[in-house]
This record gives C-alpha cells, sequence and structure tokens, in this order.
C-alpha cells in the first residue's frame, strides 16, 4: 500500500496516508503481449483537507467528478467495472 502512497503524490502531488486508503476493486487481467497477467486495484481515499494538486509532466489534465459521471465519461475496460462494482455495492 505504500506504492499506492507514493504513486499519489508522485502523479497529483496530493499527500495522503495508507490507513486513509480503501480498496474497492481489484482483478487479474492476462497481458498477452509478454506471456504474463497483470494485476489491477482501485482505490479510494478520503482527504482530510483540501491539497492543491501539481500533475507530473506524465498528465496534463484532471477533473474532479462523482462516480456516475466518472462511469459515463472514464470508458475503460478495468476502471469503468470497478466503477460500477463500487457504486453497485455502495463502496463510497
Amino acid at each position: 500500500m505504500s506504492g499506492v502512497v507514493r504513486e499519489i503524490v508522485e502523479e497529483t502531488g496530493i499527500k495522503v496516508v495508507v490507513s486513509d486508503l480503501k480498496l474497492l476493486y481489484a482483478r487479474t487481467d492476462p497481458y498477452e503481449l509478454l506471456g504474463e497477467s497483470v494485476n489491477r486495484m482501485l482505490f479510494v481515499v478520503k482527504l482530510h483537507e483540501e491539497q492543491a494538486v501539481r500533475l507530473s509532466f506524465e498528465h496534463d489534465a484532471y477533473k474532479w467528478v462523482d462516480i456516475k459521471t466518472a462511469i459515463q465519461d472514464f470508458d475503460h475496460p478495468f476502471y469503468n467495472p470497478g466503477l460500477h462494482y463500487a457504486l453497485k455495492h455502495d463502496l463510497l
């Protein structure tokens, strides 16, 4: 989980602590190009204070949206089912 915290800081500049992370959804998918599999995890974190977002060089934009808007706008083969699962099971 410390890797998740590190990635959040590196990608957004937002500081979080492990105890505030909540795993919403996880899945293992085959990665056929390499003959391996990839483990994907979707977390949510509650921020206790407002923090400025400072994107890494890997990103050029962000937006805060509610889960229904994220499901509608972010059509991704892993994240979209994960968000649907979190909404269906009231995990947020």
